[in-house]
């Protein structure tokens, strides 16, 4: 039996329930909608034998741990970046500032035993040391100092301890996560799926398996994480490939890392190809850079953070290069679909509309906004320092439910200066771009509504009420035969 206006209705938009007209609008056309206005133009698409629908979900989990082994950066530095940090010309004045703390004694012990002696009677024991050092120059300051942060305090160089931990609840979340996407969708994209043990956490919610398409991991050295990307065919089929790491990552120079957190990672975009019978979706997951987060400065260097406009510059690199990315992967008769966190706020006017720019570049519409007339909704809680407690408390003002316990209200409320004051409760920086019907796609691809989903956790573990501190965006492709 086919299904009813009142059914499909519902089911393209179940918060505003549109007339025919709407419902026509709905869906999407090459040349626009046709005329005469017929429901059988619409039954079609969803009836057909043929005709796939896929519950999809594009969500930030906030899953990392912490684990910055600055120690190790510092020392890879060697000597060049010892010298700049203690803001001396040669190695001899880089001792010579060392040993103001030890003594110049204290350098001979650094010798093999037979030079002990005859170092202490040196006329210059720091000349003396550094020239019969059985070790690198390196190694012996740290010595001296007992480990690399300390020897930087000998210069002047503060950097803050970064303890080994996790965000709030993050393995607990992880398996959470897993049981509940493993229940509702069939196509997962996930963003900050950052170490291995959360990745394997989320897939054992499929005992017997589930087809993934994962992004980059580290790159070796001293990457700490890969790109954090997962795509999850739970009940679609998926083939991972390719990927592109972002060759602009963060601020540039020896001293980067120590101000600039994303240079940790391996920001990507990730392109899996999902098989849906008529024809083949391109999906393109991606994470942007955010920027910053560790020091404000190197004392007594030019390394600073970057500012906001050093890291809108970033993210429109990394957009061109997304944008690059596209072009030498798509073909034209699938249909390509971008999503994720783009870190560029929907609010701030500016920054939308050179994003909007380059990828209508590429013939792709924003489908949060392409669907409403109302303001743009947020998308994760902002400002929270990575503080369970403010998590808690913002996701209510961010996400308000009354009508649905989950989703969040909708049409989404129009944004106040204040809410897009910088102590804003939140920003819109996930997206669905949705490529724009052309003759040369084989199938058509619409959706239905996206809604925003909080994920509140049944189990509210260390403080953390929801399963992240983004929201997912939730809607249903519906592919049919042209």
């Amino acid at each position: 039996m086919n299904p009813s206006f009142k059914e499909i209705a519902a089911l393209m938009d179940p918060v505003e329930r549109p007339s025919l007209r709407e419902l026509v609008n709905r869906h999407r056309w090459v040349t626009g909608p046709p005329t005469p206005l017929s429901m059988r133009s619409i039954t079609n698409r969803h009836t057909n034998q043929k005709t796939v629908n896929l519950r999809f979900l594009s969500y930030n989990t906030y899953l990392l741990r912490i684990d910055i082994p600055l120690g190790d950066f510092i020392k890879s530095l060697g000597v060049e970046g010892l010298l700049q940090l203690a803001g001396v010309p040669d190695v001899k004045d880089l001792f010579a500032k060392a040993v103001e703390n030890v003594g110049k004694n204290k350098l001979c012990e650094l010798l093999p035993v037979p030079l002990k002696e005859i170092c202490k009677g040196a006329s210059d024991i720091i000349s003396f040391v550094i020239e019969h050092l059985p070790i690198s120059q390196f190694d012996a300051l740290q010595n001296l100092a007992g480990n690399v942060i300390n020897l930087l305090s000998w210069f002047g160089v503060s950097i803050p301890e970064i303890e080994t931990n996790a965000t709030p609840a993050a393995e607990t979340r992880a398996g959470e996560i897993g049981v509940e996407l493993a229940k509702n969708y069939d196509l997962i994209a996930l963003c900050e799926v950052w170490q291995n043990e959360f990745r394997d956490s989320i897939l054992a919610a499929w005992p017997h398996g589930v087809p993934i398409s994962a992004g980059p991991g580290p790159a070796g050295g001293l990457g700490v994480m890969g790109s954090g990307l997962l795509v999850i065919g739970a009940n679609s089929k998926i083939t991972p490939v390719a990927s592109h790491v972002f060759n602009t990552q963060g601020v540039s120079g020896m001293f980067g890392r120590l101000v600039d957190s994303d240079l940790w990672a391996g920001k990507a975009v990730l392109f899996t190809l999902v098989d849906v019978r008529v024809g083949a979706i391109e999906l393109y997951s991606a994470h942007l850079y955010s920027g910053g987060d560790l020091l404000a400065a190197v004392p007594g260097m030019d390394v600073k953070a970057p500012t906001e406009d050093e890291k809108r510059g970033i993210r429109n690199q990394q957009v061109d290069e997304l944008i690059q990315f596209f072009k030498s992967t798509h073909k034209p008769w699938n249909v390509a679909i971008i999503t994720g966190d783009f870190n560029i706020d929907a609010h701030n006017q500016t920054e939308y509309n050179d994003l909007m720019a380059r990828m209508n570049q590429i013939n792709m519409q924003d489908y949060w906004v392409a669907q409403r007339t109302a303001a743009p909704g947020y998308t994760n809680v902002s400002g929270h320092d990575e503080d369970a407690v403010e998590i808690t408390n913002r996701m209510p003002q961010v996400c308000k439910r009354t009508k649905d316990s989950h989703y969040c209200d909708e049409p989404a409320p129009a944004a106040t200066a204040k809410d897009l004051a910088p102590t804003g409760p939140g920003d819109r920086i996930d997206y669905i771009f949705v490529e724009r019907p052309t003759n040369d796609h084989t199938f058509n691809l619409d959706l239905t509504r996206i809604r925003r989903r909080p994920f509140e956790r049944q189990n509210k573990t260390e403080g953390m009420n929801y399963s992240s501190d983004h929201l997912g965006l939730d809607v249903t492709f519906i592919a049919s035969p042209r």
